[in-house]
């Protein structure tokens, strides 16, 4: 995996990954993304994709394309133990905001983003019963997640033995490119 960084003279960051698999031998990638940590004071965020709920790439049809805004502390769905939990699908730019400042993901195709209120390791798995959802709380960071590609939840009564999603909902293991651009701003945003 490559990632490019250019900054331009505005302040905005363009980024490029590039996953080129050097084996066909592995099991493909469950997701293809950066993860960023931000400040806990950015609280708010703004997009123009689907919602105003989670959604993915199998599970997005209840979420219309729209304009959407929300605390980032309610974006995280209480399931029933700690899991992937509210990513947004089709998203064309998102903007996290807080204390009077802000930082704008827009993308050369619409991405998959997610922003929680907590470190994302808070939803890894612990031995059974010693961990459930109202134990992640908002704390530490805000976890930005910029995915390129993502594998779906599955769920449905099409199942493969091992209970992966279909696999039209799967990351396949071939070369993957996706690129975004990172512009701040003062005040609330747009």
């Amino acid at each position: 995996f490559v990632t490019t960084y250019t900054m331009a003279d505005d302040g905005s960051v363009a980024v490029e990954g590039k996953l080129t698999p050097l084996r066909q031998d592995i099991p493909p990638p469950f997701r293809v993304g950066l993860a960023f940590a931000m400040p806990t004071d950015i609280d708010t965020l703004e997009w123009y994709g689907r919602g105003p709920h989670e959604s993915y790439v199998d599970r997005k049809t209840s979420a219309p394309i729209g304009l959407w805004r929300g605390a980032i502390a309610a974006q995280n769905h209480d399931y029933i133990r700690p899991q992937e939990t509210g990513n947004k699908v089709d998203v064309r730019w998102m903007e996290l905001s807080g204390a009077g400042r802000g930082l704008r993901v827009s993308g050369d195709a619409p991405l998959m983003i997610n922003a929680l209120a907590f470190p994302y390791a808070d939803l890894d798995r612990h031995v059974p019963g010693t961990w459930k959802s109202t134990d992640v709380i908002p704390h530490g960071q805000v976890t930005l997640l910029i995915d390129g590609a993502q594998w779906g939840v599955g769920g449905d009564t099409q199942w493969s033995e091992v209970g992966k999603p279909l696999a039209k909902y799967r990351v396949p293991l071939a070369p993957i490119r996706f690129a975004f651009r990172l512009t701040p701003f003062a005040g609330a945003g747009t």
